[in-house]
């Protein structure tokens, strides 16, 4: 194949990948801040995850504002929401993806992990403690 064609098959299937530019007063960022800002921050965990720990898939994102997330956690926003907003909501949380360069956002999810994991052993440090009490109070009654 003629290197000009592949050049131009490679333009037109990269176009199909690439985040959309958004502008911070386009639709989706005004509705982020209406409706989602409460419990979602682009890189801080709220209530709800941050953007950043999101899903970049533009259908996982469309597929939870419009159903629900996980456990119900977040509501379902398919009746509230038009196609049109939600996809506008969804070009908005990729841009700001897209703002955070790969190797900040493996780090911050590195972070995150070791967060979660620090926490897990603290509670089963915890545990530990209240067996050794117990263990000491059964003595004790000897």
């Amino acid at each position: 194949m003629n290197l000009t064609i592949k050049t131009l098959i490679l333009m037109v299937v990269m176009s199909f990948m690439a985040v959309p530019v958004v502008s911070a007063d386009s639709g989706g960022a005004k509705l982020f801040k209406k409706k989602c800002k409460m419990c979602h921050a682009v890189d801080k965990k709220k209530s709800g995850p941050s953007i950043m720990m999101m899903s970049q898939d533009a259908d996982q994102l469309r597929s939870v504002i419009t159903d629900g997330g996980k456990k119900k956690m977040m509501k379902a926003y398919g009746s509230k929401f038009s196609a049109d907003e939600i996809d506008e909501l969804v070009a908005y949380i990729r841009s700001k993806q897209s703002d955070d360069d790969d190797d900040d956002r493996d780090r911050k999810k590195k972070d995150k992990k070791k967060h979660d994991k620090k926490k897990h052993d603290k509670d089963h440090d915890d545990d530990d403690d209240d067996d050794r009490k117990h263990d000491k109070d059964d003595h004790d009654d000897d």
